[in-house]
């Protein structure tokens, strides 16, 4: 492969500023492209006819300036020295390997409500495909449990022995 500038080596704060010229819309075009048409084939697979997907949220440390700072904010403690970082959601289709939705967000977000915004947009990759979608112990929502079921999607969540006392309790 050819270097464009060999031995030219970019600071992590320079490279996150440069990449800011690209336009992040043909990225994403070209994933939901690649993605609808893994689905439109027939030989993907899937458990007793469902897809089985996966939502899970991550922090991402990145490169820490007054910029990522601002934009996305930091997980530090008080009186620490602050560290960037990004909140990343995805659904992920565990048998096929393949990301369906991703979103970057400020480093503290709601996983249920930004996993309830993108499992709106899957069925524009996926069709009407069935899927059981899997959660951790971050997602327990009431609400969304409820939107879910209205909306037929099959879901499994892992909770905490916390969540739902109450209703354990009697």
């Amino acid at each position: 492969m050819k270097l464009a500038h060999p031995g030219v080596s970019i600071s992590k704060p320079g490279y996150l500023k440069q990449r800011m010229k690209l336009n992040p819309d043909a990225f994403l075009e070209l994933y939901k492209y690649h993605n609808r048409n893994f689905y439109a084939d027939s030989t993907f697979s899937t458990y007793k006819d469902h897809l089985i997907l996966a939502a899970d949220g991550s922090d991402i440390n990145i490169p820490t300036t007054a910029e990522t700072l601002k934009l996305y904010g930091s997980a530090s403690r008080k009186n620490t020295k602050p560290q960037a970082q990004i909140g990343l959601g995805c659904i992920y289709d565990v048998m096929n390997r393949m990301i369906l939705e991703s979103d970057c967000n400020k480093v503290k977000f709601n996983e249920m409500r930004l996993a309830e915004k993108q499992m709106e947009r899957i069925p524009e990759t996926i069709g009407s495909i069935p899927y059981v979608i899997i959660m951790d112990r971050g997602y327990p929502s009431t609400p969304a449990f409820i939107h879910m079921m209205d909306k037929d999607i099959k879901f499994i969540v892992r909770l905490k022995s916390s969540d739902y006392k109450k209703r354990q309790n009697s």
